[in-house]
């Protein structure tokens, strides 16, 4: 039973799978009969949030962001990568199915903090602006009656919030979502003491850990890529992963450029994409409202 549970996977896509398999389990993760099942590969293919080419079951998106440090010994954090998170995350919590359930982890508390900030912010204020349309509507007398209120806008952002888990590595390690986020953290950009690359070899752990610290550990990793159902997007900075991930980052870096699924500028990307996306779907929001 043991070797049973170990060689046959029931979550994942087989998108998602197939690194996981080959890096980590020797090519012996196979796919369950469910999973495999045309049908359910063909409606996994088709979820809302997965309309734009750029948002398929695997992707890293590359962000040019600076990891930034508290006090001493204090955990890490990087503004624009959990700016650029937040948006993958918006995105799909106000177009997927109700009850879709979305995760954004990172190895860093301070990391989590910032992405739960920055998912509500963005939230809010993505569900402000259909409210300010909707209410300029029903001033001109162009919308039904029973279109949404500021409190009914207000219920659906902690309904959608409700649908959101943001947490560690090691929290989330047991746990499975629809759509997985990572946010990888380390940059090199900006820093003033930058270590000298570690060789590429697996016995040199400890200098790739003191280089990246959590992100270095191989175990945290296999977790990390293997809590998604449908889609799991990647946010970091390649070429510091490149650099100092050691074997396994270089790995999967390698594989989602040979499967194309590595956008370059990740963070242009998914502004621009979310800001199209948003515009559309205010517009057939506002719409569905009219008379």
């Amino acid at each position: 039973d043991a070797v049973h549970m170990l060689s046959v996977q029931y979550r994942m896509h087989p998108s998602i799978r197939e690194f996981p398999s080959r890096h980590f389990y020797h090519d012996r993760l196979t796919d369950g009969e469910r999973v495999m099942q045309a049908a359910q590969l063909e409606a996994m293919s088709r979820r809302p949030y997965q309309i734009d080419p750029a948002y398929g079951p695997l992707r890293f998106f590359n962000v040019s962001g600076k990891e930034q440090r508290g006090a001493p010994g204090n955990s890490l954090g990087n503004d624009v990568e959990a700016s650029v998170v937040a948006s993958l995350v918006v995105a799909v919590l106000v177009s997927a199915a109700p009850g879709t359930k979305v995760a954004a982890i990172t190895p860093y508390r301070r990391q989590k903090r910032l992405v739960e900030d920055t998912c509500r912010r963005f939230l809010l204020a993505r569900l402000n602006g259909l409210r300010m349309q909707i209410e300029l509507l029903r001033s001109r007398g162009i919308v039904k009656e029973e279109a949404p209120s500021l409190e009914k806008v207000a219920s659906m952002c902690e309904e959608h919030l409700s649908n959101l888990s943001v947490n560690t590595v090691d929290a989330f390690q047991g746990k499975e979502a629809d759509v997985v986020v990572i946010s990888c953290v380390r940059s090199m950009i900006g820093r003033r003491n930058i270590p000298p690359p570690p060789p590429d070899d697996e016995e040199c752990a400890p200098a790739v850990e003191s280089a990246i610290g959590f992100l270095a550990d191989t175990r945290r990793m296999n977790v990390a890529l293997t809590r998604a159902k449908h889609s799991l997007w990647v946010c970091g900075h390649a070429p510091t992963l490149e650099l100092y991930g050691g074997p396994s980052w270089r790995a999967f870096l390698n594989h989602t450029k040979t499967a194309r699924c590595f956008v370059e500028d990740g963070g242009t990307y998914v502004g621009r994409s979310i800001g199209e996306q948003q515009q559309q779907q205010q517009q057939h929001a506002v719409a569905a409202l009219r008379r």
